[in-house]
């Protein structure tokens, strides 16, 4: 499980370095992200996918084992994503800007 915090660690120095500062809103994409990270790690390891969809084995069902794969691995990239997209927002503007 370290390898599936590891990228979003990264993620938050490399955020830390661009804002030159600390922020905890920078550590709410990795809880939102390791589900996604431990369903993937879990489905690689196993060689079987199992999500609301059913479940498939890379021997049996390829295609949907890897459709299954490749959908949480993109959740689980997009939760990276945004760690970094936050930084340059705190960046350009200062603040996440607010409803209203």
């Amino acid at each position: 499980m370290a390898l599936v915090l590891a990228p979003h660690v990264l993620a938050t120095l490399g955020a830390c370095i661009i804002t030159q500062k600390f922020t905890w809103l920078y550590l709410i994409p990795l809880v939102f992200g390791f589900g996604p990270g431990a369903i993937v790690t879990q489905s690689l390891r196993e060689g079987r996918h199992e999500d609301n969809w059913g479940t498939f084995e890379r021997a049996k069902a390829p295609v949907m084992y890897w459709f299954g794969v490749v959908c949480w691995s993109v959740f689980y990239l997009l939760s990276l994503a945004l760690v970094i997209v936050l930084a340059y927002q705190l960046e350009l503007r200062g603040e996440i800007p607010m409803r209203g």
